[in-house]
């Protein structure tokens, strides 16, 4: 899965402390059946303001996330 094939990036914000999240979803689209599986789940220790995948596709997958800080993530093979 690359960022461009049916790859998605959500983040998930929660009222309760350090209970925020983001998502990378897939979808699945195939002949009658459109499914979204979840891929990867990350905690943030806080609301996630901004996310965004690299804006150059390369071999490995990148992503960053903003809130308190910008954090920087590379989706691996290990994660999926």
């Amino acid at each position: 899965m690359h960022q461009g094939e049916n790859a998605l990036l959500l983040g998930v914000t929660s009222c309760e402390p350090a209970n925020n999240k983001v998502l990378i979803l897939e979808m699945c689209d195939k002949v009658k059946s459109k499914n979204i599986s979840k891929i990867v789940e990350i905690a943030e220790p806080y609301p996630a303001t901004k996310i965004q995948w690299f804006p150059q596709p390369t071999h490995d997958d990148y992503f960053a996330t903003s809130s308190d800080i910008l954090r920087l993530y590379k989706l691996t093979d290990d994660a999926r």
